[in-house]
């Protein structure tokens, strides 16, 4: 018959130990060690997809991850050079939201601090600094450069305009709000216009008329066309895209300064 001892007994030296276990295995007794450490705790932290990084590009995802769980996690926040840029609650923890960029064209060029810090919902904080080369942002072409207005007399009817440069399209809405948008040029004649530049501070750029139901803004491609004597700039969709942003930007604009 075959036994299974616990370890109930008082401590034995190592000695006294030995022989036991010796006396153990003579008599054919199965014995079980249950001598588990115990765990350390767990350090929370986060860490982020910039991490390593010496010199950023122009447009790249920034992502933090905590080590715990989504479930214990009440908010990410994301600083630059130590200001408030975004705020996300829900995982994955994106800074701009789901698919979005972080866009450094409007930054100056240099070294920058860019922080993720993951708060728990009891108050615990974990932060990750990391501190990385802005490239200076590329121009637009020539011809865009400057401010540009049109009259919208749907949807969110005014005056709205548009100024052009390296940042991106700003667009000042009737309501004397604004945001940058992020824009390239794959081709001549042709701007792929994506989804809102979120900086710092957070939440301080009003928005009179909010493009799109779903964020981030998805990212379509216009044709357009600047007149010889640059004082009209129309933009065409290419394709049929489902762009909310369509009655908009679709039409002919005003040059009004450089």
């Amino acid at each position: 018959m075959r036994l299974r001892l616990a370890h109930r007994a008082p401590f034995l030296g190592s000695r006294a130990l030995g022989v036991a276990l010796v006396c153990a295995v003579a008599l054919g007794v199965v014995v079980t060690a249950n001598a588990t450490a115990p765990a350390a705790a767990t350090r929370f932290t986060v860490t982020s997809t910039l991490d390593g990084r010496k010199v950023l590009p122009v447009r790249i995802h920034w992502l933090a991850h905590p080590t715990l769980p989504k479930s214990k996690i009440a908010e990410v926040d994301f600083l630059i050079d130590g200001r408030l840029a975004f705020v996300e609650h829900i995982a994955p923890y994106t800074y701009g939201r789901d698919g979005n960029y972080l866009v450094t064209s409007f930054l100056r060029p240099g070294v920058h601090a860019f922080t993720v810090k993951a708060v728990t919902k009891t108050k615990k904080v974990a932060t990750n600094t990391v501190r990385a080369r802005v490239l200076p942002a590329p121009a637009p072409p020539a011809a865009l450069a400057g401010t540009w207005s049109r009259e919208i007399t749907s949807g969110d009817a005014g005056t709205w305009k548009i100024t052009i440069n390296s940042i991106g399209w700003l667009f000042d809405d009737p309501h004397g709000g604004g945001q940058n948008q992020d824009v390239s040029y794959p081709a001549p004649g042709q701007v792929l216009i994506r989804a809102a530049i979120e900086e710092p501070p957070f939440g301080g750029y009003k928005r009179g008329g909010a493009f799109c139901n779903e964020e981030p803004d998805p990212s379509v491609l216009y044709g357009y066309a600047v007149a010889s004597d640059n004082s009209t700039l129309t933009l065409t969709p290419i394709g049929s895209p489902d762009d909310c942003r369509r009655d908009l930007l679709q039409g002919v604009w005003t040059h009004v300064s450089s």
